[in-house]
């Protein structure tokens, strides 16, 4: 590979191929992998650089304290959940949300939807085991089936092109839904739409080269995040994630250092750009006062303008007796409250002050800081 000046591997979207890259499937045709991706290289962009440069420019607002981010949506879509009825239930839910918030605070909302691509799933074991019968884990639908046969669980390079299909119908519908009335602030109108960059064939193969400015663009969202067990500076998903103008959001759960953050933001945002990084902080309410403040002191030593968010839900899962996972809420609500306390008392202070308790309304009363993901 090139190098550049600076010592890093000249940038295209294809260079992730030469690193490690975790969480990827094994697909057994080569040939058939190919195929996809050249079919999603060709095709028409899902959303525009355009879009994508508003949505910093907003993040750059709220950065500012100018605005909170909202941003929701299920951890893992389904194709099944492509219908009118979920579509419309959620936007109702989060143009709800958004409105409650925005007039508690007299700020605008910028909503985000991890929606439209979030199809890939993490997993902690590559194999999963029922009764005594073990196959591959089920790694989200843009990758296998959810049935537990051997048939269902095979990697189909297909089904990345199904995803593509699913969320151009999600983000057509999304443009429909859009109240153009909402807010004081256009950039802060629009239902933006997220995913983790998980796989990495589907995210590359949709990076485009904006004639306008001669940057890259990953147009299967507006913004894409790094996940906690991707985020090794050495490796394919931060390579990748280096070299796009959308907003990233990095996953910061417990085992985040400052070091590591350090290594992360001079990567992925070496001009310390307003609206280019988001952490999403997900320490569980027993850790994040042990393992916030020194997340907070890199990022002050550095001066980056980021924005920081709340994941209250994921770093507080337990499982019941039958196995099956939850949240209790007031851990929940302990974990904002605390996030909130931190940046305090690192001096990002509420840009107005609070009119109810921290731990109901935590979510966006902090300067550089805002909503829930």
């Amino acid at each position: 590979m090139k190098k550049q000046q600076d010592g890093h591997p000249l940038w295209s979207p294809s260079l992730w191929t030469h690193f490690p890259a975790l969480q990827q499937p094994e697909y057994p045709e080569p040939s058939a992998v190919s195929y996809a991706v050249r079919q999603l290289q060709t095709a028409p962009p899902l959303v525009t650089a355009a879009d994508i440069i508003s949505l910093r420019q907003a993040l750059a607002k709220v950065s500012a304290g100018q605005g909170i981010v909202l941003q929701c949506g299920d951890c893992a879509e389904s194709f099944a959940g492509c219908r009118e009825d979920v579509l419309t239930n959620w936007t109702e839910t989060v143009s709800t949300m958004s409105a409650i918030i925005s007039d508690s605070f007299s700020l605008p909302v910028l909503k985000i939807g991890r929606i439209a691509g979030q199809y890939a799933k993490p997993r902690s074991s590559p194999d999963e085991t029922r009764n005594g019968v073990t196959l591959p884990s089920y790694r989200g639908d843009i990758i296998n089936d959810y049935g537990f046969t051997a048939a269902a669980r095979i990697p189909a390079p297909e089904r990345m092109l199904n995803a593509y299909y699913h969320a151009a119908v999600i983000l057509n519908a999304l443009h429909g839904n859009a109240r153009e009335g909402e807010g004081t602030d256009p950039l802060f109108a629009p239902f933006y739409v997220s995913h983790e960059a998980l796989l990495l064939h589907y995210d590359s193969a949709l990076t485009r080269l904006s004639p306008a400015d001669h940057l890259w663009y990953n147009c299967a969202a507006h913004t894409v995040w790094l996940g906690d067990r991707t985020s090794e500076p050495s490796q394919a998903h931060v390579q990748y994630l280096r070299g796009i103008e959308n907003p990233v959001g990095i996953k910061c759960g417990p085992s985040m250092t400052g070091e590591k953050l350090g290594r992360l933001l001079e990567l992925l945002d070496p001009g310390k750009q307003p609206g280019k990084i988001m952490l999403i902080i997900r320490m569980g309410a027993g850790q994040i006062a042990e393992k916030l403040p020194p997340l907070i002191r890199e990022v002050s030593a550095r001066q980056s303008p980021v924005v920081w968010l709340t994941d209250p839900m994921h770093g507080n899962t337990r499982s019941t007796a039958e196995g099956l996972k939850t949240r209790d809420f007031p851990v929940i609500c302990e974990e904002i409250r605390l996030f909130v306390q931190l940046l305090r008392d690192a001096g990002l202070y509420p840009w107005r002050p609070a009119s109810g308790n921290d731990g109901a309304g935590g979510d966006g009363m902090h300067r550089r800081a805002a909503g829930t993901d």
